[in-house]
């Protein structure tokens, strides 16, 4: 794998062309691992399973993601899905568009708890508890990772953009979202890495 440093964005494009089109790209303000060999692991493997709380928006995601994929109990699509929007999962993001891991190289994820007054069905009174993210840009050194697509297919590519709904823009066809895995309990395979570009996160951003 190799290590480049790019100093500015001219540098960090001439890296990424010499990389051709069949590649991947995934970006973190943080590295994991040692510098020869990143660590990609997924947010199962870092957080671990909340049963209660998992099995029950598994069901209710079952329901309302299976009128719009019309495929019910895939509990692989359903999961590849829903960490697109912070559910824990057994996989990892990735982009094959440079410029949208570029941008997840340069801010730095956040969030916090909030409680929000509402009703249910029958317009009783309840409290929803929400988890309100954000991004903002972070500082030091950002990290970017050009990954081998034929790698990758072997552990499993999942292309959230083939699943479209009309009249609308998902999230993940704005960032050309895939998804890698399942990994269970392994961090992505050494072979999927190509390269490992850092910078500064104002110049990926």
């Amino acid at each position: 794998m190799k290590i480049i440093k790019a100093d500015d964005l001219s540098n960090l494009k001439e890296c990424l062309a010499d990389f051709g089109d069949n590649v991947l790209f995934r970006g973190q303000t943080e590295h994991f691992g040692t510098p020869e060999q990143p660590s990609a692991t997924t947010s199962f493997d870092r957080h671990g399973c909340i049963p209660p709380e998992m099995l029950r928006w598994g069901r209710y995601a079952d329901e309302i993601l299976g009128a719009f994929t019309g495929q019910h109990s895939n509990l692989a699509l359903n999961q590849a899905i829903l960490q697109h929007y912070g559910f824990r999962s057994f996989y990892l993001d990735c982009s094959d568009h440079a410029a949208v891991s570029a941008w997840f190289a340069g801010n730095r994820y956040s969030d916090k708890q909030t409680v929000e007054l509402c009703e249910d069905c029958d317009e009783s009174p309840m409290f929803l508890r929400k988890k309100m993210a954000s991004y903002d840009g972070a500082e030091g050194v950002g990290h970017l990772y050009v990954l081998n697509r034929r790698a990758c297919e072997n552990v499993g590519i999942t292309d959230l953009t083939a699943i479209a709904i009309e009249g609308t823009r998902t999230r993940a066809s704005v960032q050309s979202a895939l998804l890698l895995g399942p990994l269970r309990n392994t961090p992505l395979p050494a072979e999927c890495f190509l390269a490992h570009i850092e910078a500064d996160c104002a110049v990926f951003r």
